[in-house]
């Protein structure tokens, strides 16, 4: 009798984890057919479905909104300003960066919060510091000293989220 409701208990539990598994499944894919962007509308009012097409418009409107253009002279903003950088707060500022300090802020960061460039998450860091730390913080350090050209690493993906069903227009898409 113990056998057989310990193999039906078993069997619940099992079945419990596939139906478990399956809703995520479903879910999942649900939710990429809802969020799936079918068209977009370039600047000049035409639609497209084309994939190609749709990159470029989403492309071109955050290339266009993210690119620095000149703005003029904002100097009086400050004037009503004081300096109030105390002579010990520009000290903390002005000193030299470290190994140990590369690695504390390496390990005050959330460890799977966001994965960086490389896809991979701080925890990957911070498990392998023992083996890597050495190469990490000489390369922060040669950032950060000025060292190394850094315009590659200025890059990042943009991820276009829906906040309104099958959106059609980049530019009003979270109304």
């Amino acid at each position: 009798m113990g056998v057989i409701l310990r193999n039906t208990i078993d069997e619940v539990r099992k079945s419990k984890e596939r139906f478990e598994f399956l809703g995520r499944e479903y879910s999942t894919s649900q939710r990429r057919r809802k969020n799936w962007i079918h068209k977009l509308q370039n600047d000049k009012g035409r639609e497209t479905e084309a994939l190609n097409e749709i990159e470029a418009v989403a492309r071109s409107y955050f290339y266009n909104l993210f690119t620095a253009r000149n703005r003029g002279n904002y100097d009086y903003v400050l004037t009503g300003i004081n300096c109030c950088v105390s002579e010990g707060d520009n000290e903390k500022l002005t000193t030299t960066y470290t190994n140990e300090k590369i690695q504390e802020a390496v390990f005050e960061m959330g460890a799977i919060k966001a994965p960086g460039e490389d896809g991979f998450p701080a925890l990957f860091y911070q498990k392998c510091w023992h083996i890597i730390g050495y190469e990490v913080a000489f390369f922060c350090l040669q950032i950060l000293s000025g060292d190394m050209e850094v315009s590659s690493l200025n890059h990042t993906n943009i991820v276009f989220i829906s906040k309104k069903c099958k959106p059609i227009n980049v530019a009003f898409s979270s109304n």
